[in-house]
């Protein structure tokens, strides 16, 4: 068996430097450069997809998410995750808590969370955005070679239930070229990443810099703060006090301790640990 190692966000950023390098001329040009848009256009559902399947496995039991959700008791505490996961929803909802993506009304017990590149529970309904008249059996590939570089108007975000993904594959998402739906997810496409397609991403980003600018202390749970992450590590930098107590939680927190080091003034660090296990431990 041959054992492929590939960082994901290598990948698509070369994908989208292929594509943008190609000024289309020749016929061979151009199919190219639809090879390549549609292959990153299909990142969004393979992405939506891979990560439905890994959620649907995961049965919360006394756990380290769950342990994480019941501190919410003892410690009100705000999240802000760059992952597409509903893990920790779910682990939520199953010790009777509830959680919100957005500033606003919510139930009193209630978990903040910003999810800053989506969720795997959002959607980008398209009716009204590129019609594909007559499209059936080829729809997806159709739809999808159109979904990264282009902008067109889509309708407002929905949020559906974590427990929907259970019964919706990515192929459900393509009823008919002008009934379809996008994960409202941003790709790790490095340079390439779209904060903008979304109207409501915008909202999501506020809310995280409001919990940060709250915070009197930071807990760092798997977050390898990658330098590729630009926009969010300039959310840390001007959003934090000065001197804040930082716990990183990591398999190597040498590598994180360094990179928060440049991003940060004057951090306060905490011992790490090595595992989240290690750490929800203590709560």
């Amino acid at each position: 068996m041959l054992n492929l190692k590939c960082d994901i966000e290598e990948f698509l950023a070369w994908l989208a430097n292929e594509f943008y390098k190609i000024t289309p001329q020749t016929s061979d040009d151009f199919k190219r450069s639809q090879y390549l848009q549609k292959a990153l256009g299909q990142s969004f559902y393979f992405i939506y997809e891979l990560l439905r399947h890994y959620t649907l496995t995961y049965i919360p039991k006394f756990d380290n998410y769950r342990r994480l959700a019941l501190h919410y008791h003892d410690c009100r505490y705000n999240v802000i995750t760059l992952n597409y996961d509903t893990l920790f929803e779910a682990a939520i909802q199953s010790v009777k808590l509830n959680f919100h993506y957005f500033q606003g009304p919510h139930h009193p017990k209630s978990i903040p969370i910003a999810k800053l590149h989506g969720s795997i529970n959002w959607v980008n309904p398209c009716r009204g955005g590129i019609a594909y008249e007559g499209v059936m059996e080829d729809a997806f590939s159709v739809i999808t070679s159109s979904i990264f570089s282009n902008k067109f108007w889509v309708m407002p975000l929905k949020i559906l239930p974590p427990a929907a993904i259970r019964d919706i594959c990515y192929k459900d998402f393509v009823r008919s070229g002008i009934d379809y739906d996008e994960p409202a997810l941003i790709p790790p496409f490095a340079d390439y990443k779209d904060y903008e397609k979304v109207e409501r991403y915008k909202e999501v980003w506020a809310f995280a810099e409001s919990m940060l600018r709250e915070a009197s202390e930071l807990i760092v749970i798997g977050c390898s703060v990658r330098p590729q992450d630009r926009k969010f590590n300039e959310l840390l930098r001007k959003s934090l006090k000065d001197g804040i107590a930082v716990t990183v939680v990591s398999r190597h927190p040498d590598v994180v301790l360094d990179r928060l080091k440049i991003i940060l003034t004057n951090p306060q660090f905490e011992s790490p640990f090595e595992s989240f296990e290690d750490y929800a431990k203590t709560l």
